[in-house]
């Protein structure tokens, strides 16, 4: 920490390593030798941001601690049937999104798994991630405090974007009442990812504080899952959040790129 007085912590999550529509270091060669290169138009977009913006920005914060949500690749993926992967093979998405990974400054390690769908054995591939950066793998959630702050991080349900706000201010009710009842450690600060958009809600904690609900943004486009649930709903935040934590209080950053989508202008017909 720096002066022993000072936490910034970067998160990101959901990257989705090997989607077509996700984050794909272009340099990468498989285990047979092949040169993985070709991307579309969303997949150079999203490592643009990342080559370009994003890894000198964090270059220059300097973070203290990384903490990764989840779903840091896109696995088999049953609802696609592996149609829309760079590759199949779980081993070359791990190692793809390690390269991304490595192009960021040491720090602190903290993550979790992702959804069960973009596993093997449902966590397998993350536990390899996050050891192989030397971090600390917790499988579903962790708690942590930080200079007095409590933190819950998870990778967070699915829940129906709409009223959104009201569906996170109800984990703060759950901790509430489960903290109460001595049964979990009261949070200050709930994280989240899975969703895919960047929200943040908070209230009174107290005197001094503020309880928080975050959502986390994620580094892949808008998928054939989102267009075929809910094209007009379901349009991603893409970017990443920043803490800085003092003894007095939890600063919320957050970066945020244009998303990019297949159809982003419409086709004229007339």
């Amino acid at each position: 920490m720096a002066n022993n007085k000072e936490a910034r912590i970067l998160i990101y999550n959901d990257t989705h390593n090997s989607s077509v529509y996700g984050l794909w270091h272009p340099n990468f060669i498989d285990k047979t030798g092949l040169k993985r290169s070709d991307m579309n138009p969303v997949m150079k977009t999203i490592w643009g941001y990342w080559k370009d913006d994003f890894v000198p920005r964090v270059k220059k914060w300097k973070p203290t601690h990384i903490w990764l949500p989840g779903d840091l690749i896109d696995g088999p993926n049953k609802f696609h049937q592996g149609k829309y992967l760079v590759t199949p093979d779980l081993n070359d998405q791990a190692e793809n999104f390690l390269m991304c990974a490595r192009m960021l400054p040491e720090a602190e390690i903290e993550g979790v798994a992702g959804s069960d769908y973009h596993n093997s054995s449902f966590f397998d591939a993350h536990q390899y991630i996050i050891e192989e950066l030397g971090g600390n793998f917790n499988v579903f959630d962790f708690v942590v405090e930080i200079l007095g702050h409590v933190f819950h991080v998870s990778h967070g349900r699915s829940f129906p974007l709409v009223q959104v706000e009201q569906n996170l201010a109800r984990e703060v009710t759950f901790n509430a009442i489960s903290s109460y009842q001595k049964k979990y450690p009261e949070v200050e600060v709930i994280i989240i990812g899975h969703w895919h958009i960047w929200r943040e809600i908070r209230g009174p904690f107290g005197p001094k504080k503020d309880w928080r609900v975050i959502v986390s943004p994620c580094w892949q486009g808008q998928d054939e899952y989102m267009k075929m649930r809910s094209p007009l709903r379901m349009v991603p935040d893409v970017g990443a959040t920043f803490l800085t934590v003092t003894e007095e209080k939890v600063i919320v950053d957050r970066v945020l790129y244009p998303t990019p989508v297949v159809v982003n202008k419409p086709r004229k017909l007339l």
